[in-house]
């Protein structure tokens, strides 16, 4: 049984990170009313899983998302998926990334060519406004 405190608790929360958690999917966080950061990165949700990024519409606050080193981020269009479900995020962090070195706790990024695939997606003035509002830069190596 899941007691008043924790309920509370969950409504309350404001970041939320998840990484490396061998996670499948995304559920049951329609309760973080506040969620305002939810970091996802390396885990192994997968292309076919990706619907269920739908469950954070819930999540009204929700202004940035991190799905770095997740298998789904090897479908081309991932991005503009995730985009046209979530209109509420600003930022979307997103893409492969050298596995190994973040499981070993080795920063991706500074580490060269091999890990330089990472991306981070801001949408033009907070909104959704489709593919064209997208811009993708490539972080700093």
């Amino acid at each position: 049984m899941i007691s008043y405190s924790y309920v509370l608790v969950a409504q309350e929360l404001i970041y939320l990170n998840v990484a490396l958690n061998n996670l499948t999917s995304i559920e049951n966080l329609q309760g973080c009313e506040s969620l305002q950061k939810l970091d996802l990165s390396v885990n192994f949700i997968a292309a076919g899983r990706l619907p269920s990024v739908t469950t954070l519409q819930h999540n009204t606050g929700l202004r940035e998302l991190h799905l770095l080193g997740n298998p789904c981020t090897a479908w081309s269009q991932h991005r503009q998926y995730v985009v046209a479900v979530l209109p509420q995020l600003e930022s979307l962090v997103s893409g492969c990334c050298n596995v190994c070195c973040l499981r070993l706790g080795v920063p991706w990024y500074g580490r060269g060519a091999a890990a330089s695939a990472g991306w981070e997606v801001h949408l033009a003035g907070g909104s959704n406004t489709g593919a064209a509002g997208i811009a993708a830069t490539e972080r700093a190596t």
